[in-house]
């Protein structure tokens, strides 16, 4: 029995070990690669927020597009959204949620 073993638990090993290595590596690219993405909206998430907080300290929509644009370029490379009338389109939910009553943000001056 231990002659058995000696002869195909090598044979075994070796067949399994680039099995396992080809698991963990996909696993690790999995978990890494979730990582950078939640990452990457949360930063978006952030530079929206803090673009639409420009329009009530008098800036324009362009100007919070800019903002966006310069604060994270990785991040709208990240979702394909390089565009400025599609940071418009990120941004407008955000400017809805900081308008102040009577004083409705709105995205009319935004670039196309």
């Amino acid at each position: 029995m231990s002659q058995l073993l000696a002869l195909v638990l090598p044979a075994l090993i070796d067949l399994l070990t680039p099995a396992i290595a080809a698991l963990i590596a996909a696993l690790l690219y999995k978990w890494t690669g979730y990582q950078a993405e939640q990452k990457h909206m949360l930063a978006l998430q952030s530079a929206l927020q803090n673009g639409a907080r420009l329009l009530i300290a008098g800036k324009t929509v362009d100007d919070a597009i800019t903002y966006v644009e310069r604060s994270v370029p990785d991040a709208l490379a990240n979702f394909r959204a390089r565009d400025r009338p599609r940071i418009a389109e990120l941004l407008a939910p955000h400017i809805a949620a900081l308008s102040l009553p009577g004083k409705p943000a709105g995205l009319s001056g935004a670039a196309t």
